[in-house]
């Protein structure tokens, strides 16, 4: 079981007050989120759990939020269900959050020029190979950037990890694809093709 849920309803979810919202969180998720100094990060981490607590609901794992236990590299678990794996990721304008029966890596980038000097940093000869044959060399590096990233999270590697040694050409394991204005990538034991949910903001409020 794989399922990816969408949400990038912001516009209507600034016209709420989400107070409650707030208070629904366990205690360590309301002190990280008082920990932010940004109102945009206040509201990622927000939006983050209760998205996570929305396709918890939707799949009948749990109607009541989620608490966690922290794995290698502080990853964290759902403590009411342990055979059910997660994994959140978001950039500006898009949270998006992985449920899995297996360990499972998400990440998401706006799509948007960036630097090509990072290829020296990210990519392995192969990988350095595609990229200079590459039309669209900033979306061809977003690409990069995404599979490796979901593939670490996957793997509850460190944030740390030297990227230039993960050859995604060689990873048969990772499917990545571009939605709206954004690309996504999801790293699982198989590779798997999955149909995003996209999540209103009226279905988050429903959650209270």
């Amino acid at each position: 079981m794989h399922k990816l849920y969408i949400f990038d309803d912001f516009e209507n979810l600034e016209r709420h007050n989400l107070q409650n919202y707030v208070n629904s969180m366990p205690t360590e998720r309301i002190k990280k989120y008082h920990q932010y100094s940004s109102n945009k990060n206040k509201l990622n981490c927000l939006i983050s759990y209760l998205l996570l607590w929305f396709a918890l609901k939707q799949n009948n794992i749990s109607k009541n939020p989620p608490y966690f236990t922290y794995g290698a590299n502080n990853k964290p678990y759902i403590a009411q269900n342990k055979n059910i794996f997660f994994n959140i990721s978001h950039t500006s304008g898009c949270i998006i959050c992985a449920i899995s029966d297996s360990e499972i890596g998400a990440d998401v980038e706006k799509i948007r020029p960036i630097n090509l000097n990072i290829s020296r940093k990210i990519c392995t000869p192969s990988e350095q190979k595609l990229f200079n044959q590459s039309s669209n060399k900033s979306n061809f590096l977003l690409k990069i950037w995404t599979k490796k990233e979901s593939y670490v999270k996957m793997k509850s590697g460190s944030i740390f990890s030297d990227y230039s040694k993960i050859d995604t050409t060689a990873l048969s394991n990772i499917y990545c694809f571009n939605h709206k204005n954004f690309i996504i990538s999801l790293s699982s034991k198989n590779y798997t093709i999955i149909k995003p949910i996209e999540t209103l903001t009226s279905n988050i409020l429903n959650l209270l």
